[in-house]
């Protein structure tokens, strides 16, 4: 099998890989910041290339050529969308709801954290149904710091007490504290409506949280999983 070559742009890390010979290998992660004039690999030197992608700027980086496929709502196979705007749905979103219907099955919710979280719902029969997203911690820390006058700009750092002794230590409590309780309630609100439901995490936000929130499955190679299934679907 020639190697296929797998791309999940995000808004702050660009993750790839190669998939051959039924495996995902070679991983590798840039910070999305520093791709600026050029693009990060040699699409020459694989039969496909499989492309999801949120940011626009860096697309256009990357030649229109017979072997590149970047996912949309126009192409993702298998699974059926119930959205009265489907070109609106981020590829990650719809990769990763295929990658869960695979692997896991019946009614899953999909909680990714990066930039943002996004809650993403696919039924059993395949359909997606749609979800929720609210802002990620990194987010919540540079808003606090935009848009008040004293506090600074916080480093990410999670915390497991109640009571900051210092701005740094209280904020960082907080936003912690916020979104663990935010996730928890939406998931409590799933699993209140949906019985039979799995929830599955994904991303860097949620594995740093993992032990605290109420899932049932961390999948941290989610969207890579749903990538290399596009592959092996998907002939051009």
């Amino acid at each position: 099998m020639e190697p296929v070559f797998l791309i999940d742009i995000g808004n702050t890390k660009i993750i790839a890989a190669e998939y051959i010979n039924g495996k995902i290998e070679k991983r590798q992660c840039l910070q999305t910041k520093n791709i600026k004039n050029k693009i990060f690999f040699n699409y020459k030197e694989y039969k496909k290339v499989i492309i999801s992608s949120v940011v626009p700027k860096i697309d256009e980086l990357i030649p229109k050529e017979p072997n590149i496929m970047f996912v949309s709502s126009l192409n993702i196979p298998k699974i059926h969308l119930d959205l009265p705007k489907k070109e609106q749905v981020g590829a990650d979103r719809l990769i990763c709801a295929l990658a869960a219907q695979e692997y896991y099955k019946g009614n899953n919710l999909i909680i990714d954290s990066g930039t943002a979280t996004t809650f993403c719902f696919i039924d059993k029969n395949g359909t997606y149904k749609g979800g929720c997203i609210v802002p990620g911690m990194g987010i919540s820390l540079r808003a606090l710091h935009d848009y008040t006058a004293k506090i600074p700009l916080i480093k990410l750092k999670s915390k497991d007490c109640l009571i900051g002794k210092t701005t740094e230590a209280a904020v960082q409590i907080g936003v912690t504290k916020s979104h663990i309780y935010t996730i928890n309630g939406i998931i409590s609100d799933f699993r209140t409506k949906f019985k039979d439901i799995n929830i599955i995490g994904t991303g860097n936000g949620i594995q740093d949280i993992q032990d605290k929130i109420d899932i049932d499955y961390f999948d941290n190679d989610l969207i890579l999983k749903g990538l290399k299934l596009i592959a092996d679907l998907k002939t051009f």
